[in-house]
């Protein structure tokens, strides 16, 4: 791999590391609030959504990660 694929695939992982962060610090605000209103139906679809990011974000990290280290997966 060359320098210049290896230095997009970081670039791509920095990304994807700041993206992940927002979102568990999104997640954690609206847990937050849940605790106080745990039937509020919006906050309720709104943590189902940020979850299923949370998983595309981590399962992309993955894919990058082994990529840089050239595992297949």
């Amino acid at each position: 791999m060359e320098q210049n694929e290896k230095d997009e695939i970081l670039e791509k992982m920095n990304q994807v590391s700041i993206d992940q962060r927002d979102n568990a610090q999104n997640r954690l605000e609206v847990s937050q609030i849940l605790e106080k209103d745990p039937e509020n139906k919006e906050l309720l679809d709104k943590l189902d959504v940020l979850s299923e990011e949370n998983k595309e974000l981590y399962n992309t990290s993955v894919k990058l990660e082994s990529k840089l280290l050239g595992k297949k997966m």
